[in-house]
């Protein structure tokens, strides 16, 4: 999944400095780095589960949420600060 989204990075930033220069890739740099370092973080979690490090990963023994409140299929959602987390601390983020 890591090299995929690098992957994607690339192929997107390729694309947006062809239409729209450097004004807003800042953006998704941000993006894009959160993206892949929470990726790491789920690697980590996960070696360090099988190499016995942790007896259990908390978050898959949570019950699953709603992705936006309500039962069944996902909305459309294009709001970063509305998707990027479940937590509400910063909602604008």
């Amino acid at each position: 999944m890591k090299n995929r989204v690098l992957e994607l990075r690339s192929y997107h930033k390729d694309c947006w400095f062809k239409i729209y220069k450097a004004f807003g890739w800042d953006i998704m740099d941000l993006r894009y780095g959160s993206l892949l370092v929470r990726i790491m973080s789920a690697i980590e979690a996960v070696t360090d589960y099988l190499n016995g490090k942790l007896e259990r990963i908390e978050e898959l023994e949570e019950e699953r949420l709603y992705f936006d409140g309500f039962k069944g299929p996902i909305r459309y959602m294009n709001a970063y600060g509305r998707i990027v987390l479940p937590s509400r601390i910063a909602p604008d983020a």
